[in-house]
């Protein structure tokens, strides 16, 4: 329930604030093993015979013939459409196949350089094409990887693209610019009838660039990691976003990676085929919105298990830009706090201070003292991952679609097989939010309730920074209600109290929370003022949780999936539905603590064929093999 109503909740704020500074919960870890519904039932019977000297089987054999062969006959001929529907959507995967050995490349060939390529040429890639950043595909070709890849673009320039390759259009970063939160990717494909051979190298993060860009792809199927008016500021438009079309990546691996291994929107015809991907934070291969595409001969090896750092380092990386817009319109921008005054060239001082040191002592593989904000005490990764999503076109950050609608795109008419997934584990982190505030006019505060409901989670719900950072209301508060301050939520607050339509990205923390930033007041007192309450089952993004998942299908439709093997989807601890400010009305609140092998939501036509998924565990929630919800799904 995100918003405190009448008494009774008041009540509530002030024993939830009261015990939200040292709470501890206890916990009990639950698990499952490999299980099917045939196994359950074979069980069964078997328990049946035992216990009552009864052959239950045999029994069965005697029960009405007739009927026995009317459903003999269903079966035989519901394998025969099954078939008829499968050599369809094989037939679609030969035509894809096809048109990608269609591609007519020539004989001419080149290294590669940002739009001076011959389209249709065999153009070379080597450590040098990525040493200033993004290799960005633009034109058709046949792209070669010459060696191993090891991304590390302008470490001299905090690895943010230079003055010249702004200039010169390569890497925009103004209003609608891909770049501006730094390099997202180290190959983008944004153009049709590519082929991009590893040719057996690997390309992967350095491992300072790995800490410094937490938001990263190896490869980007797009101009851009969002479509227009998605993600926590404005990377594209409707008359500059390009998606990848007819592509083939293909023959290789690919290694360390902040988030991604391969991300993509809204692209067609896409062939990913005999990869491994290891070393990533949050999924394989994520592809929003595709259609007519293949994904064939994958070995995903698991996630990273050595991240030092939570996910407010990188909040703190970005939000520095805002800090600086800041102090150019509002010179003499303050906040005050109860260890006194805070300039803006103060915030932005002790921010700085704090990230390089944070640096530093691990990239000199130092252990961060426990009062550091940043640090990550167990290497897991603190939100959920998933091995492979296929979505509808957009994010996958909002509550788990139950239905289809004519509005969602894409995701159709893909083919996957022998795909293994092993070790996607995390130690995933709810993060308590403020909910926002209520508007007076009751019509108005309709429309208000329906946009939060039905916004992406970047603020959408909760009272957050400029690039959708949660304002992590447990870690400012002291044992007395009053804030408690520390080098990011400052940050966080100045850019809110000075916030402008062309400086606050999202920043949304309303004057009331800033009041008792700077006056020293109750944070009940503000809440109730307000009538403002938590937000639960977020990350530390506003992310909705949906739990460790190794198969992710949300809202497909002609799907085939065969050879399946997914083992080892985990999620540790006990961070999440756990926080003292949970009420028992809370409903899914441990949700982001599940795993799940194989789930498939708001889907039809899925066909899966010999999967074999097992060591499904949960520490803290419920573990499950294969989950469908509101989807029709036939397993051959």
């Amino acid at each position: 329930m995100p918003y405190s109503k009448g008494r009774k909740n008041r009540r509530n704020n002030v024993r939830i604030v009261n015990a939200l500074h040292d709470s501890k919960t206890s916990w009990k870890p639950m698990m499952s093993g490999l299980v099917n519904n045939m196994g359950r039932r074979r069980v069964f019977s078997n328990a049946v015979n035992s216990k009552c000297g009864f052959d239950m089987d045999a029994w069965r054999k005697k029960q009405n013939p007739a009927g026995r062969n009317r459903e003999r006959l269903f079966i035989e001929n519901t394998k025969k459409e099954n078939n008829r529907t499968m050599v369809e959507t094989n037939l679609t995967s030969s035509q894809i196949i096809h048109d990608i050995n269609s591609i007519k490349i020539t004989n001419n060939k080149e290294y590669y350089s940002f739009n001076n390529n011959k389209s249709y040429s065999i153009i070379y890639l080597s450590q040098n094409s990525f040493d200033k950043g993004t290799v960005r595909i633009t034109k058709p070709g046949h792209y070669i990887l010459k060696e191993n890849i090891t991304f590390h673009p302008n470490p001299d320039n905090d690895f943010q693209p230079n003055i010249s390759s702004i200039r010169n259009g390569q890497y925009p970063v103004g209003k609608d610019g891909a770049y501006h939160l730094g390099f997202f990717a180290a190959i983008t494909i944004e153009t049709k009838d590519v082929i991009l051979d590893l040719n057996g190298f690997t390309i992967k993060q350095s491992r300072e660039h790995n800490i410094q860009q937490r938001f990263f792809s190896t490869i980007e199927l797009a101009n851009a990691p969002f479509i227009p008016k998605q993600g926590p500021s404005s990377f594209s438009n409707k008359d500059n976003y390009i998606a990848a079309n007819n592509v083939l990546i293909k023959n290789g691996k690919l290694g360390l990676s902040s988030h991604h291994g391969i991300h993509g929107n809204n692209m067609s015809r896409i062939v990913l085929s005999d990869l491994v991907i290891t070393n990533f934070e949050v999924a394989a291969i994520a592809m929003n919105g595709a259609t007519n595409s293949i994904v064939k001969n994958i070995k995903i090896n698991g996630i990273s298990q050595d991240i030092p750092l939570l996910s407010t380092y990188s909040q703190g990386r970005f939000i520095r830009t805002f800090l600086k817009k800041v102090k150019k319109e509002n010179p003499n921008a303050s906040l005050n706090v109860y260890s006194g005054h805070k300039s803006i060239d103060d915030i932005i001082n002790e921010l700085n201070a704090s990230l390089d040191y944070t640096k530093n002592e691990v990239l000199n593989n130092r252990e961060l003292s426990k009062d550091n904000i940043f640090k990550n005490e167990n290497k897991l990764y603190d939100g959920n991952a998933y091995g492979i999503v296929l979505n509808v076109n957009g994010v996958v950050i909002n509550k788990m679609i139950t239905e289809r609608t004519d509005t969602m795109k894409g995701n159709e008419n893909i083919y996957l097989e022998n795909i293994d997934i092993e070790n996607i584990i995390t130690e995933p982190v709810e993060i308590v939010g403020l909910s926002l505030k209520k508007e007076v006019n009751p019509s108005k505060e309709k429309m208000r309730a329906f946009i939060v409901e039905n916004s992406p989670a970047y603020g959408g719900k909760s009272q957050v920074g400029p690039i959708g950072d949660v304002f992590e209301i447990e870690k400012t508060i002291t044992v007395n209600n009053r804030y408690k301050e520390n080098v990011l939520s400052n940050a966080q607050l100045i850019i809110s109290k000075y916030i402008n339509d062309e400086n606050n990205g999202t920043s949304n923390i309303i004057p009331e929370i800033i009041n008792w930033v700077e006056n020293g007041t109750s944070l009940i007192t503000e809440m109730n003022k307000s009538d403002i309450g938590f937000t639960y089952g977020g990350d530390s993004m506003g992310h909705h949780m949906k739990g460790n998942i190794g198969l992710f299908i949300s809202g497909g439709k002609d799907i085939s999936i065969k050879n399946l093997n997914i083992n080892g989807v985990i999620s540790k601890g006990n961070r999440v539905g756990n926080s003292i400010s949970h009420t028992s009305d809370n409903i899914d609140k441990k949700l982001g603590s599940t795993a799940c092998g194989c789930c498939i939501t708001a889907s039809n036509n899925i066909f899966m064929e010999n999967e074999k998924i097992y060591n499904i565990v949960s520490q803290d929630g419920d573990s499950t093999e294969t989950k469908e919800l509101n989807s029709s799904i036939i397993h051959l």
